[in-house]
This record gives C-alpha cells, sequence and structure tokens, in this order.
C-alpha cells in the first residue's frame, strides 16, 4: 500500500526519525522530498529512483551530492532512475563528463579560487525529442534509435523514387523516409506492429532503424500505397497457386 506523507521538517530529530523509517525495508514511507536537507549526509543504498526539480546555477558540487542519493551500492539494485525536471543534468553535461573521466582534480582548501579562462566546450549534449533520454551528441539516440535529422551543412541529397532511395542503401535514409509512411498506412488500415514490419521488410529487405510505437505516423505517398499493394497481390497469388499444386 502506498501512503503519501506531507511532512514539515522543523529540526535535525525530526529529520533523524524520519529518515530512519524511510531506510527499513518495510516501512510505508515510499519517497521523501527535500530542497536541502537530504543533499549531504544522507546515505540509504536502496534508493532506485532520483527526481530532480529544483534548477542549480552552479553548483556542481550540489548536483553531484543529488545523484548520489540514489547511485548507493545495494544488494539486488542494479540500477537507479534520474528524472530531470530542473535542465541540471544539460547544464552540467560537460563538468560531469569530465568528472566521470578524470575524478576530482583538486581538493578544496577554503580559498577562494582564480578564475580561469572559460574552455571552448568539446561535448555537447543532445535530448531525444521521442524518449526525452539526455546523452552525447550522436546521429541517433542510443536508448530509442531516433534518428537526427541531419544540420544544413550536413544534408545529403537522396533519390526522389522509392527504388533509387532503396539502391542508394543508405539504411538511416530509408527508415526516415519510409518507415513512417509504412506507420502510417498501418494505422489507416487498422493493422498492427508485426504487419508494419513484414511490410518494411518486403521492400526494402532489412528491418527498420527506429520503433514502431515511437514513430510518428505520416500519409503514405502514392509510390509507397502501390508498392505495398503490389507485394500482397503478389503474396496473394503466390498462396493461390500454392493451395492449388496441394489440391492437385
Amino acid at each position: 500500500m502506498l501512503v503519501e506523507l506531507y511532512i514539515h521538517l522543523t529540526g535535525d530529530e525530526a529529520r533523524k526519525d524520519m529518515v530512519t523509517e524511510f531506510r527499513k525495508p518495510d516501512s510505508t514511507i515510499r519517497g521523501l522530498i527535500s530542497v536541502a536537507a537530504l543533499s549531504k549526509g544522507f546515505d540509504v543504498s536502496d534508493v532506485g529512483c532520483v527526481i530532480m526539480a529544483r534548477p542549480l546555477k552552479s553548483s556542481l558540487a550540489e548536483h553531484i551530492q543529488i545523484l548520489g542519493r540514489g547511485l548507493r551500492k545495494h544488494p539486488g539494485k542494479s540500477d537507479c532512475l534520474v528524472l530531470d525536471h530542473s535542465g541540471n543534468c544539460v547544464r552540467f553535461w560537460d563538468a560531469m563528463q569530465d568528472f566521470f573521466a578524470s575524478g576530482t582534480v583538486e581538493l578544496d582548501d577554503g580559498t577562494r579560487p582564480e578564475k580561469k579562462p572559460a574552455k571552448p566546450k568539446e561535448k555537447k549534449s543532445a535530448k531525444c525529442p521521442q524518449c526525452h533520454c539526455v546523452h552525447d551528441a550522436a546521429p541517433s539516440c542510443p536508448e530509442c534509435g531516433f534518428a537526427y535529422p541531419p544540420k544544413p551543412s550536413q544534408v545529403q541529397h537522396v533519390p526522389g523514387t522509392l527504388k533509387e532511395l532503396i539502391a542508394a542503401g543508405d539504411r538511416a535514409a530509408i527508415t526516415r523516409n519510409l518507415w513512417p509512411q509504412i506507420v502510417g498506412l498501418t494505422h489507416e488500415l487498422g493493422k498492427d506492429r508485426k504487419w508494419a514490419l513484414a511490410q518494411y521488410m518486403n521492400i526494402t529487405g532489412a528491418w527498420p532503424v527506429w520503433d514502431f510505437e515511437r514513430t510518428r505516423p505520416e500519409p503514405p505517398s502514392p509510390a509507397v500505397r502501390n508498392k505495398v499493394k503490389a507485394l500482397r497481390i503478389a503474396w496473394a497469388k503466390g498462396r493461390e497457386k500454392g493451395e492449388r499444386r496441394s489440391a492437385a
């Protein structure tokens, strides 16, 4: 049973009692809400989800502390889900990549550090418009496979006809141009995902790069309609011929 508790913590003792109860394996408290009280000195290793709702302007250390609430090892725990509603993961993306790669390079001695000239950003982050995964900039999303449209300077002119497009052999371009139309035709005819995959395979001889459920359907062109219709007619005739042979 999920119990929602809205509690105003007024002191250290109340906070300690709440954390002690939350730490119990059979606790009825399923989540804690905190502004800053739990960002330091809080260690419950079986936390499996961290929700960030407070934007941080420049405190990388606090960002790491917040993530650390869910990154503790625990028996049977394989991952931690981070839901970032504050933009912190994108804001500190470059610094976090350096931290993961090199760790801390110097300790804080309490003195005000000299301001160093800004370094040119070498790494950029990207946010997938389909599954909202934040990742290193790449041609496609590593989570759902969404292929990002090329930049204006990188636009490649692909053949105009369906036959020329398939002959070019660019799997990403074929998926980007053909798969949304197949998905649109599938919804139009009331078919399912397996039917869509079969039509795409029959036309191209390969599987699409994108997932069916996460693809925005587009109206099929006359060429796509005619190609699917021709393949279905050919399949039906082949099946009819096979049945006649079996009967004979």
